[in-house]
C-alpha cells in the first residue's frame, strides 16, 4: 500500500512540475497556446553594407522574432546558406571568402516561432574589385 502512495504522490508532483512548466512556456489547461499571434512574419528590410573585394554585411529586419536564413550564390541556384539559431527581429549576416569584382544572387527567408516563412525574391550584389597599384 505504501508504494501505490509514493508512487500516486510521485506522479502528482511531476505533473504538476511540467504543468507548471508549460504554463510559463504560455501553454494552458489544453495544452495549447494561451494566446494566438495573427502576426505573419514579414521581411521589413534588406541592406547590404561593409562590400569588400571578398565579403559583405546583410543587414535584416524582420516585424516580429525570427529565425533567419540566407541563400547566395553566383546564380538563381544559390549554393550556399547561412541559418540563424536565435530568434530576434534584427540581424546581420557577414558572407566572407567571395570572390572580388562578383555578382551573387542571394535571397533571405524568415520563419516565426509558429513555423510561418515568407520568403525574399532574389536579389543581386557586387563585391568590390581588388584595388591595384599604380
Amino acid at each position: 500500500m505504501v508504494k501505490t502512495k509514493v508512487a500516486t504522490r510521485t506522479k502528482v508532483i511531476v505533473a504538476v512540475i511540467v504543468l507548471a512548466g508549460l504554463a510559463a512556456l504560455g501553454y494552458g489547461a489544453g495544452l495549447l497556446p494561451t494566446t494566438k499571434d495573427s502576426t505573419l512574419p514579414a521581411i521589413t528590410s534588406i541592406t547590404v553594407s561593409d562590400r569588400t573585394s571578398s565579403g559583405i554585411i546583410l543587414i535584416i529586419a524582420a516585424n516580429k522574432d525570427v529565425i533567419e536564413r540566407v541563400e547566395w550564390g553566383v546564380d538563381q541556384t544559390y549554393g550556399s546558406r547561412y541559418t540563424g539559431s536565435v530568434a530576434k527581429s534584427s540581424f546581420s549576416v557577414p558572407i566572407s571568402g567571395l570572390r572580388s569584382g562578383t555578382t551573387y544572387h542571394f535571397r533571405v527567408s524568415v520563419t516565426d516561432l509558429q513555423g510561418r516563412t515568407v520568403m525574399s525574391t532574389d536579389q543581386t550584389f557586387t563585391t568590390g574589385a581588388i584595388a591595384v597599384p599604380l
